[in-house]
């Protein structure tokens, strides 16, 4: 299997990162005489791959099921001790989804769980500012994150715990949860930009399309990974 960091760094497909690095590489063959109709046929091939993706049937067709989860109203998930809220991508959806449940459930504590940006975030949603602390140490991937919320649990006592991210994420980390024995609330938050799921949009390119293929492919190959190591 493809090393899991070095899709984490350049994306994979669907990433803008993948694809500049595929046509500057496509390019790159076509400055020379012996390379130029491989360099052709890898430029059509990732200018067509990412057309394709970026159509929003595509995009909930490489998704998996679980991933298409809807939040539900903030008030139901009701009282909380502790709240997590894990970073990654569409971070503002799970500030404001934090933030929003927080209102209502009244934890004692909000962890932010991933870097600035996330925290930045809640702080622009309006989160109480005595309200969240930094969580997750020098956690670099989400099976260390869950790792570091089962040890949080088990040191505060929290009776009734949740945790916020994206609905593309969430599958995984409830399945490391589930692996790790740790009880959560699993609230999903919707994408920053939800691309159309109904209609002839469904089959116009949208770059909110690109996004939800990047990361549903993203995810797929996690899942692999983490069943791999044993982690889910």
């Amino acid at each position: 299997m493809i090393r899991f960091w070095l899709l984490k760094a350049i994306g994979g497909p669907g990433s803008l990162k993948f694809l500049f690095v595929g046509t500057g590489l496509a390019v790159f063959l076509l400055a020379f005489r012996r390379t130029r109709r491989t360099g052709r046929w890898m430029l059509s091939g990732f200018l067509a791959l990412y057309f394709v993706l970026s159509l929003p049937a595509v995009a909930r067709f490489v998704t998996s099921p679980a991933a298409r989860t809807q939040s539900l109203p903030a008030a139901e998930y009701g009282h909380l001790d502790d709240l997590f809220v894990i970073d990654g991508d569409n971070y503002q959806s799970r500030a404001a989804m934090a933030v929003a449940v927080a209102r209502t459930a009244s934890p004692r504590t909000v962890w932010v769980v991933g870097g600035v940006e996330l925290r930045d975030a809640l702080v622009a949603h309006g989160i109480d500012k005595d309200l969240w602390r930094w969580g997750g140490g020098a956690a670099n991937t989400t099976y260390d994150q869950m790792l570091w919320i089962q040890e949080s649990i088990a040191t505060t006592h929290s009776r009734r715990a949740a945790v916020v991210a994206s609905r593309v994420h969430l599958p995984r980390i409830v399945d490391v949860a589930r692996r790790l024995q740790v009880d959560l609330v699993a609230i999903p938050s919707p994408l920053d930009s939800e691309p159309p799921d109904s209609g002839v949009r469904v089959w116009l390119p949208s770059f909110s399309g690109l996004q939800l293929s990047r990361e549903g492919l993203y995810e797929r190959v996690a899942v692999a990974y983490y069943r791999r190591k044993g982690w889910q």
